[in-house]
């Protein structure tokens, strides 16, 4: 269902494409349906499946459950948040696709400590009923020990997903998914089909970055020396580059690889792929000076979130040139 889903005033704001009032889901409250926390803004990640059921977390915080909504907008139930940590949350993983009044995909975590380090294990999961289908795990470092001194650590990488379709699940991991061999570095690309259960990949080159050497700022710093020898340590032996992109975004079969480094500041640079064919089209950048962050690439348009002269908060919509997108 074609539309604008934008989170406002504690409520959910549906429009259509010519910018006309649809819908409004939900509303400030306790009660069902209703989200919970004045402090919640514009930025809040609604997440609309292929199948047309809306879910946003109806609170701050990463425990916070979702709020799901059917396809006719009318709300549906509350929804488990499967995320625990051992009090660091380092990710954007707090959102699902919901595909049915049962069934949905989401990452489930839990945390471990080693002596070490914290780790956030990460699973990408299918549920149904009471029904789990896993589609991927991850095990990342997010944090020091607190044997060692209790801190978070920087370039841990992110478990990134999207719904090319209401079957197909596509995945990477911004760190474990990045290899290099005598060629160069490669990052994956993983699609699973939740009716079949084939998986597939993609692979393609990418540049990296080496991370540099923490060094003691004895003014600023409250992390003793030996944490900062200890997190380079990590970042020199085990880390060795920064993540080379960030989030992936489905717009249908097209998919969006966000890159972190750019041929200019005021581009943003994006690998583009054909997800049913399988292969790599083209690498683009995209100003975005002017126009704010990218939320969402949806029908060949993009949705950014950004300000007015005024100050105020605004979503800007852009197309994006057929050149872009052509398969």
């Amino acid at each position: 269902m074609r539309g604008v889903y934008i989170f406002d005033e504690q409520k959910i704001k549906v429009y259509n494409p010519d910018g006309t009032a649809r819908a409004i889901m939900g509303g400030p409250g306790q009660g069902p349906g209703e989200f919970d926390s004045m402090f919640m803004g514009i930025g809040v990640p609604v997440n609309v499946s292929p199948a047309g059921y809306t879910a946003a977390q109806r609170s701050l915080g990463s425990k916070a459950t979702f709020n799901v909504y059917k396809p006719d907008h009318k709300f549906l139930e509350t929804f488990p948040n499967k995320y625990e940590t051992l009090g660091m949350f380092k990710g954007s993983n707090l959102k699902i696709a919901v595909l049915s009044d049962t069934s949905y995909v989401g990452i489930e975590a839990e945390g471990r400590d080693d002596g070490e380090y914290i780790h956030t294990v990460e699973t990408l999961a299918y549920y149904r009923g009471e029904e789990k289908t896993t589609i991927a795990t991850y095990d990342k470092i997010i944090g020091l020990s607190p044997e060692i001194y209790r801190t978070s650590v920087n370039h841990v990488g992110d478990l990134t997903w999207d719904m090319a379709s209401p079957e197909v699940v596509v995945y990477s991991h911004s760190r474990n998914d990045v290899i290099q061999d005598e060629n160069g570095f490669f990052y994956t690309i993983h699609t699973f089909n939740l009716s079949t259960g084939e998986r597939a990949e993609i692979q393609h080159p990418v540049l990296t970055e080496p991370i540099p050497v923490v060094t003691p700022d004895p003014v600023m710093s409250r992390i003793p020396r030996h944490a900062i020898n200890k997190m380079n340590e990590l970042y020199q032996e085990q880390f060795k580059f920064r993540e080379p992109f960030g989030k992936i975004r489905s717009d249908g079969a097209m998919l969006y690889v966000h890159l972190k480094h750019s041929a200019d500041e005021i581009y943003t640079r994006f690998d583009v792929f054909d997800i049913e064919k399988r292969r790599f089209l083209r690498t683009v950048d995209i100003l975005t000076q002017e126009t704010g962050y990218i939320e969402s690439i949806k029908k060949g348009n993009i949705y950014t979130i950004g300000s007015n002269t005024e100050g105020f908060r605004v979503v800007k919509v852009y197309s994006l040139p057929p050149e872009v997108y052509a398969r």
